[in-house]
């Protein structure tokens, strides 16, 4: 049988030569040598309701939990606008608009028309100055590029799956765009 790695014992009896134990104090040092970090900062958390003014500085189409397409508008909080002044750690900070996009044509087609009652329409609309698109237009994302809005939070307490998050990871997101 070939040596065993060091900090292993080699498992006696055994017939595969790749069979090895840890011993406890490499197991102890592979628990101590593991330097795992949280990807970022915690989420910012602003209360339910609460009206924000944001800038959308980043548009991302992407695939949902669910498969459906979405598109991700990143918002960068400006002014608290419920003490009408930055305050602190939530100056600056990140939030994200979600949207529900309408089906694609194919698995890389273009996008179906919108429906007068999905979100997508409503803040397109919204932001084009409250002027919905005409039959023929292209409701494209680059209306939301660096523009300036007052936006309301939302609180997000359960998980893709439904399932309750405990307190401390709980995070905000911008539930949509006010006129």
């Amino acid at each position: 049988m070939p040596d065993a790695m060091p900090g292993t014992e080699s498992v006696s009896g055994c017939e595969r030569a790749c069979a090895t134990v840890p011993t406890e104090q490499a197991a102890e040092q592979q628990w101590d040598e593991a330097q795992i970090g949280p990807e970022t900062d915690p989420a910012p958390l602003f209360p339910d309701g609460q009206v924000v003014v944001v800038r959308v500085i980043e548009c991302r189409i992407e695939r949902s939990f669910n498969g459906s397409w979405r598109a991700r508008l990143t918002c960068e909080v400006i002014e608290n606008s419920q003490s009408g002044e930055a305050e602190g750690r939530e100056y600056g900070s990140r939030l994200f608009l979600y949207i529900k996009l309408p089906r694609r044509r194919g698995a890389k087609g273009p996008f179906g028309p919108a429906r007068q009652r999905s979100k997508f329409y409503r803040m397109w609309t919204l932001v084009n100055g409250g002027t919905p698109p005409m039959r023929r237009d292209r409701m494209s994302l680059r209306v939301f590029r660096e523009r300036v809005f007052q936006a309301r939070t939302r609180v997000v307490k359960k998980d893709t799956h439904g399932h309750p998050l405990p307190e401390p990871l709980w995070y905000s997101v911008v539930e949509e765009f006010v006129p």
